[in-house]
């Protein structure tokens, strides 16, 4: 399929999961379950298309079934530059149209007290689109690496300079990882060799190989969280997810659950 990202999930609530490339989605007998259309402003009909990310979860948790964050490479010939989707229906729920290709997109849990996962690329959303008054973060990778369930970033708020070393950080914590010796992947994406909750208790691991590439280091969180939850890697979504997140462009996986600091406990199944 290219050097484009995909995912997988069961967006329609059958039992098998779909996999979603770009704004396409093939069901999974194999058949085209739906290509998106949308107008560009001078009222032609273009397809949405595709871009270097998409992010499908529960990003609104008070809305059935699940979300897709795109942003578009199409520039001017897009609809849309970025627009948050209805998964089942790949209708639109709002965006914006953007004469330029916007690189990357990220989703998560960054602003503590905010309902839904936050969608941001140069500006902060919330889940309905509303606009925030916080700084964007580095969109390249995520991580749950802390114990309040919140999202961290990978060279988030602190990339400098076109220089990736592999730290861990948010607004709201600040640095949570300076590792050493380490090198990242992929040129400007940055990305560690994997992040995923390989040891269980929720929050995830995240693998780096070491500078002389003879081994891969695994740093873990030792804060202490007083939640509980079994580990990640029994969801079915994010298990297809952490076999997928290293083809094509490193994309970070998500749970068929809402994950976050304001999670409703008894929707966890």
């Amino acid at each position: 399929m290219g050097t484009k990202p995909e995912s997988t999930a069961d967006i329609d609530g059958d039992g098998y999961q779909e996999i979603i490339y770009g704004a396409a989605v093939i069901d999974h007998d194999g058949s085209l379950k739906y290509s998106s259309y949308g107008k560009l402003p001078d009222g032609r009909e273009a397809k949405l298309g595709h871009g270097d990310a998409i992010h499908v979860a529960k990003i609104d948790p008070d809305r059935p079934g699940y979300e897709i964050f795109h942003v578009f490479e199409g520039a001017e010939e897009a609809p849309y530059g970025y627009a948050l989707c209805d998964a089942e229906t790949g209708q639109v729920l709002w965006g914006a149209y953007v004469p330029r290709d916007l690189g990357r997109c990220m989703v998560g849990d960054i602003a503590l007290g905010v309902r839904g996962l936050q969608c941001f690329i140069h500006q902060v959303f919330d889940c309905k689109g509303n606009l925030l008054s916080l700084a964007a973060p580095g969109t390249n990778q995520s991580a749950r690496f802390a114990a309040d369930l919140s999202t961290q970033l990978i060279d988030g708020a602190d990339y400098v300079g076109g220089t990736h070393e592999g730290i861990v950080n948010d607004l709201t914590h600040g640095v949570m990882l300076v590792p050493e010796d380490v090198r990242t992947n992929n040129g400007t994406k940055g990305n560690p060799c994997l992040v995923a909750d390989i040891l269980g208790d929720f929050r995830e691991e995240i693998l780096y190989r070491r500078a002389d590439d003879n081994a891969v280091r695994i740093y873990f969180s030792n804060e202490v969280t007083v939640h509980k939850l079994f580990t990640l890697m029994h969801d079915t979504m994010y298990r297809t997810g952490v076999a997928w997140q290293n083809n094509c462009y490193n994309q970070p996986c998500y749970t068929k659950f809402y994950l976050a600091s304001d999670m409703e406990w008894d929707m966890v199944k």
